[in-house]
Order: structure tokens, then C-alpha cells, then sequence
């Protein structure tokens, strides 16, 4: 599989299934800032519960002024309820306090805020920066969306247990169903990610770009207590715009689906099986980069 640049391919076609989630709105806003207007969001439990990630995706939406109703993804995992929601890294309201500033300035009727998910609305290319189980749905279903992932973890140890990344942990029959599908054509690992980290310094630069820039960088501050700010899932929609960027490698990657102590660990496999492309290397002058190019686009 061939990764291409898509900065400013605005036909594309392209679904966004997030859990809004801090790293989630920052990546919708570069995503869009960049020229690729999302076909569809859909909203999935994970960094806080569904209703709570679906009025943030609407609320994100509107301030972003696309044309689209969200989609309600899900509430729960493949084989249960998810573990736990991420409000202790993202807040309460999944936006480090930002979220009623959000539903104040940009209103929504009920009937505007979220319709129904179908699996068939991931029939095209995907960027995941969630738990995959909408994505193993639209597979069980008999759709083949094409898929680059923000979940797992190559070298690094893991950041809600000791061996699992947050996104494969909280439903990994849904990434091992995904993975083993063929249609995972990038993955963009936990340790990649911790190698782009926003200073204090970084992050007041960064307000002053435009307004929208403002509201990104008070989100943000949350993150402070928890040490350098490091945000996922606006790598990975840098590698989804711009794999250029980085540095990849091809590996049968797997997901653990057991009841032990390493159950969601992703172990990445050389040279053999239905490979994935997974990020190894980053330039991070070039994320940070182009999250600012984005930002100040937006105004």
C-alpha cells in the first residue's frame, strides 16, 4: 500500500470517527484548516461517554462551520461495555473545560445534533483517533472502509495499563477485527506520537494565529498537569494529510484479545501476513508546523 499526500483534496470523501476528546478537536481543526472537508464525524464513546462526545463533535462542527450532522457511534464495545471513559486526561466535559464555551457560541437544535449510526456510512477512507469498534461494525456488515488509525503501540510501553495504548484497550476484538481485515492501511502509534510534545512556550505561540487557535491552546492547558502536552491524534491526522512526513514500516500487526494482563497490547510482526503501514519515525518540526499552518487558516 501506497500512502500519498492529501492536503487540499477537498472530494475525497472522507469520514473523521473520533471521541472528542481534546487531540480529537485539535485534529478536526487541522484536518479542516488543511483543505479537507470531512464527508462525515462520527462521534464514538471513549475519551468521555457518547452523548457527552457527540454534543462535543456537534459543537466542534459548528464552530468549524461544516455542512454536516454528526453520526452517534458507539456506546459500548464488541464484547461489552467499554472499561472506561478518559475524563481523568481530558476533563468532564471531554474538552478540558472548553465545551460549554463551545455549545454557548455555536447553538444546535436537538434535531441538528446527531443522527443515527449505520455501517454504512464508513464505506470510504477513514481516519480513527477512537476506539475501532464503529469500523469493526461497518466490516461485519460487509463494508471495507480504508483506514489510518491513531491506537497501538510499537515500542512503547502503554498508557492506560502497562502494555496497551488507550484506543486498542478499550475495544480489542474491534482492532483485531480491523487489523486482520487488510483494509488498516496505517497505523500511528502511541510512541510515535509522545515524540512531538508541545512546551508552554509552543502552545502561546500558537494562540496567536487566529481565534479558533485560542479556544485549541485553553483546551490544552488541562494537559499541563499531566506534563509535556503531547496530542495523538493531530499526528495522526498529519500522517493521514502528509505520510511524507514520516517514516514507515510494513508489519502484520495484532491486537490482544485475551483476559490477561496484556489484554489490548499491539505486537507489530515483520515480514509476513496482511501488512500495515506503521509510522516508526516523525519529523515534528512538521506537525507542529502544520498545525499552525491549519490553525491560522481557519481565522
Amino acid at each position: 500500500m501506497t500512502l500519498r499526500n492529501r492536503v487540499g483534496h477537498e472530494s475525497e470523501g472522507v469520514t473523521v470517527v473520533c471521541d472528542p476528546g481534546i487531540d480529537d478537536m485539535l485534529a478536526l481543526m487541522l484536518i479542516t484548516g488543511a483543505g479537507l472537508v470531512p464527508a462525515q464525524v462520527v462521534a464514538t464513546a471513549g475519551n468521555a461517554p457518547l452523548p457527552v462526545t457527540v454534543a462535543n463533535s456537534a459543537a466542534i462542527c459548528a464552530m468549524l462551520g461544516l455542512p454536516l450532522t454528526v453520526v452517534a457511534g458507539c456506546d459500548r464495545a464488541l464484547a461489552g461495555p467499554y472499561p472506561c471513559w478518559g475524563t481523568k486526561f481530558h476533563g468532564e466535559d471531554g474538552l478540558g473545560g472548553v465545551a460549554r464555551r463551545l455549545t454557548a457560541e455555536h447553538p444546535l437544535a436537538p434535531a441538528e445534533a446527531a443522527r443515527p449510526f449505520f455501517p454504512a456510512v464508513l464505506g470510504g477512507r477513514v481516519i480513527a483517533t477512537s476506539a475501532l469498534t464503529p469500523v469493526a461494525l461497518a466490516l461485519r456488515a460487509g463494508f471495507a472502509p480504508l483506514v489510518t488509525w491513531m491506537g497501538g503501540a510499537h515500542e512503547a510501553d502503554g498508557n492506560i495499563t502497562a502494555v496497551a495504548e488507550f484506543n486498542g484497550w478499550l475495544d480489542p476484538e474491534a482492532a483485531e477485527e480491523t487489523l486482520r481485515s487488510g483494509c488498516c492501511e496505517a497505523m500511528v502509534p502511541l510512541d510515535v506520537t509522545e515524540r512531538v510534545a508541545w512546551t508552554r512556550a509552543d502552545l502561546a505561540d500558537l494562540a496567536t494565529v487566529g481565534r479558533l487557535a485560542e479556544v485549541a491552546v485553553s483546551a490544552c492547558g488541562w494537559l499541563h498537569r499531566f506534563g509535556p502536552v503531547t496530542l495523538p491524534d493531530v499526528v495522526a491526522a498529519v500522517a493521514f494529510l502528509r505520510p511524507e512526513v514520516f517514516g514507515w514500516q510494513q508489519f502484520l500487526v495484532r491486537c490482544d484479545t485475551g483476559n490477561g494482563l496484556t489484554r489490548g497490547m499491539t505486537t507489530c510482526i515483520p515480514g509476513r501476513g496482511r501488512q500495515v503501514n506503521v509510522a516508526v519515525e516523525v519529523d515534528a518540526r512538521a506537525v507542529k508546523d502544520m498545525l499552525a499552518t491549519s490553525l491560522a487558516a481557519l481565522g
